[in-house]
């Protein structure tokens, strides 16, 4: 990626209309300060034309967040932020528009990395070490 941030981990992918987006993650390399640095920035990869370009960045910085395609839009809840802080802020990205969405927050806030999956249309927050799961509420 052309991004100017190094050594980036914990970050979302999804993919939709056969391109690639990657959104936020982490790094400890970028800030000077203590902590950890979380970014907004989202990239998008053609594996046609072999090209990334820079999408409109998120809302929230995050890391460690479930991340989802779904009806041709990519959806991202929860996570951590900067200096670790859990959030349960959601929003819904429409490629097309290039544009984030509020949506509902999770129900909770978990310290644990959360990881999303769709089962019968309906998203999924897993948490990890947790024996729970969220379900985010999501209406076009």
């Amino acid at each position: 990626m052309p991004s100017n941030i190094r050594l980036l981990a914990r970050f979302g992918v999804a993919s939709v209309g056969g391109k690639l987006f990657v959104h936020g993650g982490e790094s400890d390399r970028v800030d000077p300060s203590p902590g950890i640095f979380v970014t907004t920035e989202v990239w998008s990869y053609d594996p046609i034309t072999r090209e990334w370009a820079r999408r409109e960045n998120m809302h929230v910085p995050r890391a460690m967040f479930a991340c989802w395609a779904i009806d041709g839009r990519i959806i991202v809840a929860g996570g951590f932020t900067s200096f670790c802080g859990s959030i349960s802020n959601a929003e819904i990205y429409d490629p097309e528009s290039d544009t984030w969405s509020p949506l509902p927050d999770l129900c909770q806030i978990h310290t644990s990395a959360c990881s999303g999956i769709v089962i019968q249309g309906k998203m999924h927050v897993v948490h990890k070490g947790l024996s729970t799961v969220q379900i985010l509420k999501y209406k076009y």
